[in-house]
C-alpha cells in the first residue's frame, strides 16, 4: 500500500489511515483474538519473574548461595522480560476497544509502538544471545567466567539501547496506526528506511544467526557422538548433550512465532499493489503474542535439565568443598 501524507485533522489527530475512528467491527475481533494471548503472556512472565525474584530474596532459606550467578536463569530471565514488553505492547490493543478507535499521535499509540519494537529486538537478541552462550558451552565444555558473562550480558543491552534511543525518537514523531496492519501502533509506513534499520534488519539478523550457529552446533555433536561411543561418554556429557538439545527449543519456537508477522509485514513493504487479509495478521499477530506464555511453559520444562546440566559441570572442573560449592551455587530456581 502507497504511503500518503499523514494530516491533522480539526482535533489534531492524524486522518486515515494513520488514525482509525470509528474503529471497523471486524478489527474488534481482531484485536481480541490478538490480545488474548497476549494477556496470558503477560500474566505468565510476570508470575515466572516474581517466583524467580522471590527466590533471589530468600535464596538462604533454599540455597547455600545466591542463585543468580546460575547463566542459565540469568539468560532466560532477560529473555522472559523482553516477552513481557512484547506482550504489554499487544495488551493495548484492548485499550483500543474499549474507546473504539484508534488515535494518533497519542501517548497509548506512542507506548504501543515503543514496546512492540523494543520487545520484538530485545526477544531476538537475547534468544541469539542463548545460541551463542550453549554453542560456546558446548564446544569448550565450560561456562563463561562470571565476570565475562555479565560484560556479556551488559554487551547485548548496550547494543539494545542504541536501538532503542533510535526507535525512541523515530517513534515519537511517527507513531500512528500501521495502515497494513489496522489494529497496532507503530512507525509511521512514511518512515520504511527507518523501519527496516530500526526493527527488520535486526529481526532477520538475529534469526539467521540463531539458525546459523545451532546448524553448526548440531554437525558438531553429532562428530562427537561418532567420535565417542555412547557407552564411553561421561555423564556431564550427557547432561550437556540433553540440555543442548533443549535450549534448541529456544530459538526454533522464537522462528516460529515470530516469521509469519515479520514476513507479512516485509511483503506488504515490497508489493505495493498487494494488500494481505486481516485474517493473516490477525492469526501472526496471535502467534507473536504467545511467546511470552510458551517461554515460560518452556522453562518450568526444561529448568531442571539445564540445572543439573550446570551441576555436573562444577562436579567435573571442580575438586572436593570447591565441587560441593559450586553444585549449591546452582540452587534449583
Amino acid at each position: 500500500m502507497p504511503s500518503v501524507p499523514a494530516i491533522r485533522g480539526a482535533d489534531g489527530y492524524f486522518e486515515a489511515p494513520y488514525s482509525l475512528d470509528p474503529l471497523p467491527p471486524s478489527l474488534h475481533t481482531g484485536l481480541v483474538l490478538v490480545g488474548l494471548p497476549a494477556v496470558l503472556s503477560m500474566l505468565s512472565t510476570v508470575s515466572l519473574l516474581g517466583f524467580i525474584a522471590h527466590r533471589f530474596i530468600t535464596w538462604r532459606k533454599h540455597y547455600g548461595a545466591g542463585p543468580w550467578r546460575n547463566q542459565n536463569v540469568l539468560l532466560i530471565c532477560n529473555l522472559l522480560l523482553a516477552d513481557l514488553q512484547q506482550s504489554m505492547a499487544f495488551v493495548i490493543g484492548f485499550y483500543w476497544v474499549h474507546q473504539g478507535r484508534i488515535i494518533a499521535p497519542t501517548r497509548a499509540c506512542f507506548a504501543q509502538g515503543w514496546l512492540l519494537n523494543m520487545g520484538d529486538v530485545a526477544s531476538g537478541l537475547f534468544v541469539f544471545a542463548i545460541a551463542l552462550y550453549t554453542f560456546y558451552s558446548v564446544v569448550q565444555d565450560r561456562r563463561l567466567a562470571y565476570s565475562g558473562f555479565l560484560c556479556a550480558i551488559a554487551a547485548v543491552y548496550s547494543s539494545h539501547s542504541r536501538s532503542r534511543r533510535s526507535a525512541q525518537s523515530t517513534t515519537a514523531i511517527s507513531s500512528s496506526c500501521e495502515p497494513e496492519l489496522g489494529f497496532v501502533c507503530w512507525i509511521s509506513s512514511q518512515y520504511d528506511t527507518e523501519r527496516l534499520t530500526l526493527h527488520y534488519v535486526w529481526i532477520f539478523t538475529v534469526e539467521l544467526g540463531t539458525v546459523v550457529t545451532y546448524a553448526i552446533l548440531f554437525v558438531y555433536l553429532r562428530r562427537r557422538t561418532h567420535r565417542v561411543p555412547t557407552g564411553f561418554r561421561s555423564t556431564t556429557q550427557k547432561r550437556i548433550d540433553r540440555a543442548t538439545k533443549l535450549m534448541v527449543v529456544y530459538p526454533i519456537v522464537y522462528c516460529a512465532l515470530t516469521l509469519p508477522l515479520a514476513t507479512g509485514r516485509m511483503y506488504s513493504m515490497t508489493h505495493a499493489n498487494v494488500v494481505l487479509p486481516m485474517y493473516y495478521y490477525c492469526l501472526a499477530g496471535a502467534f507473536m503474542t504467545s511467546g511470552g506464555w510458551i517461554d515460560a511453559l518452556m522453562y518450568a520444562w526444561t529448568r531442571r535439565v539445564l540445572l543439573e546440566e550446570s551441576e555436573g559441570k562444577s562436579r567435573s572442573y571442580a575438586g572436593g568443598s570447591t565441587a560441593q560449592s559450586g553444585l549449591m551455587m546452582q540452587g534449583r530456581t
